[in-house]
């Protein structure tokens, strides 16, 4: 099975992204493919609102976004590690739901397990789950409902605080195991 985990932050070895390796290395160790991918080492331009893209027509924007969005659509788990800023997605992550807009409608994550992990210093989480609610859902981007994503949720702010602490690291393994999970009992589904 191919797992693909997107690693938001523009800053390397941050909470989120220690604590997606944290719950992909359950998903490896139980035999997935696993692909982390940093979405900040990747050129995915902001949206032009370009006219044609929701006409069916190629995006305009000549970026990586499209080899991103394929691996993903096509990937039987992703997790998202995102960080809280300004009580939202950091601008990477943004640009890259924004951009998603030319699959409006069109084409789904074929993932039959979706995993999200808000990490935030105080607040905002509430926010940035209900951006990834609004791309995932209400943008029809994933196959399943809202209800059946993992979400993991937690407080951390300086750059190691995540892996400090035992109950998030804990439920970061959780979240790998559920996943790998999900994906075993959907092992004869897909060929």
């Amino acid at each position: 099975m191919k797992v693909l985990g997107l690693a938001t932050s523009p800053r390397r070895g941050g909470n989120t992204e220690s604590l997606l390796d944290v719950a992909l290395a359950e998903l490896s160790a139980a035999g997935h493919g696993v692909r982390k991918v940093r979405l900040c080492e990747y050129r995915v331009a902001p949206c032009e609102a370009h006219p044609g893209c929701r006409k069916g027509a190629a995006c305009v924007i000549q970026d990586d976004l499209p080899a991103l969005a394929d691996q993903a659509q096509g990937a039987d788990a992703v997790v998202f590690a995102i960080p809280v800023y300004y009580w939202g997605v950091p601008a990477q992550l943004k640009a890259y739901i924004d951009r998603h807009v030319h699959y409006y409608g069109r084409r789904k994550y074929a993932a039959r397990a979706i995993g999200v992990i808000i990490i935030a210093a105080d607040d905002g989480i509430e926010e940035t789950e209900r951006q990834m609610l609004n791309f995932l859902q209400t943008g029809g981007h994933a196959a399943m409902p809202w209800d059946q994503v993992l979400v993991l949720r937690g407080y951390a702010y300086e750059r190691t605080e995540a892996m400090g602490n035992p109950e998030l690291v804990e439920r970061a393994r959780d979240l790998g195991r559920s996943i790998a999970a999900r994906l075993a009992q959907g092992a004869g589904d897909r060929s």
